[in-house]
């Protein structure tokens, strides 16, 4: 039976706790398969072009990768800290941003924050962006639902474009997930 499939070339397979490590060409991902939960996950988008051997250490997972050439370590513990900054977001002409909303399972003991900046033109290294805001805070809530969004206001000034950063703060144990973001 069929447990994988991408558009891609796999040049890895390594086992480890139920679950396929799957290392892949022309795109450079490295992905998990749980065949328990049927799900895929993307582990890994590396800047490599090819991660062309996988192994699994005590440390954790070592990746050797190519275009460039690179050999690295991928810990099994969850990290305390992680970000993600999105891409610059074109909303065609000048705007005013009203509502970010997100999706979120935030455990106990972890947060989210949440900054944005806006811009007229399309790089923010070439030309002046407002700087980030403050960071808006999101804590655990034992009474929200992770299937409900979280709204929070833009506070950026008008403009054609918008980029948004988020931090997520974990406790050694859990991490925040995100499912969902919406502007």
């Amino acid at each position: 039976s069929e447990v994988f499939r991408e558009s891609a070339m796999i040049l890895a397979v390594v086992a480890h706790e139920g679950r396929l490590i799957i290392a892949t060409g022309n795109e450079g991902q490295v992905f998990s398969v749980d065949f328990a939960a049927s799900e895929t996950v993307v582990l890994a988008d590396l800047d490599s072009t090819q991660v062309t051997c996988a192994a699994m250490t005590d440390e954790g997972l070592l990746l050797g990768a190519a275009n460039p050439g690179v050999l690295m370590l991928m810990e099994t513990a969850v990290a305390e800290q992680g970000g993600f900054t999105s891409q610059v977001l074109d909303a065609g002409q000048i705007s005013l941003f009203g509502t970010f909303r997100l999706t979120a399972d935030i455990p106990e003991g972890t947060t989210v924050a949440i900054e944005l900046r806006s811009g007229n033109v399309g790089d923010p290294e070439v030309a002046a962006w407002s700087r980030w805001s403050r960071p808006v805070l999101i804590e655990y809530n034992a009474e929200a639902n992770p299937l409900q969004h979280i709204e929070l206001d833009i506070d950026v000034p008008p403009a054609r474009y918008l980029q948004y950063r988020i931090t997520l703060t974990g406790d050694g144990d859990a991490t925040p997930i995100i499912d969902e973001t919406e502007i």
